[in-house]
Order: structure tokens, then sequence, then C-alpha cells
């Protein structure tokens, strides 16, 4: 398991994350989780990065902005 954006990835961040991991998989056994606030989620949905973070195998873990 692979964790990243701890406590919480910024929009720069997921752009990044969304860069590396395009056109790529996550390996089979690898569980790879981002994670970010829901304000960034919804800016990042919005902008393709996290189609592109979820098309390569890795899985969001949302949280409060607080």
């Amino acid at each position: 398991m692979v964790g990243i954006g701890c406590p919480h990835a910024s929009i720069d961040q997921m752009r990044r994350y969304a860069a590396l991991l395009d056109g790529k998989q996550v390996h089979s056994d690898t569980q790879l989780w981002v994670c970010t606030n829901v304000v960034v989620e919804e800016m990042a949905r919005k902008m393709g990065y996290v189609a592109i973070i979820e098309r390569a195998g890795a899985k969001l873990m949302v949280g409060d902005v607080s």
C-alpha cells in the first residue's frame, strides 16, 4: 500500500500525480491511495485529473477541509 498527499494533496500535486500516472497502470500487487480534501477533489475532477488517477488504478481518500 502506498499513500500520497497526506494529509491533503493540493491541486498542483493532483496535477503532478495525474501527469505521472497518465497512460500507466498501478501494479496489481499494489494499492495506491491519494489523499485530498473535498475542495481539491472537486477541482481535480473538473480538470480531469481524478479520471486519469483512477484510470491508472489509484483510489482517492477524501476528507474535509479542516
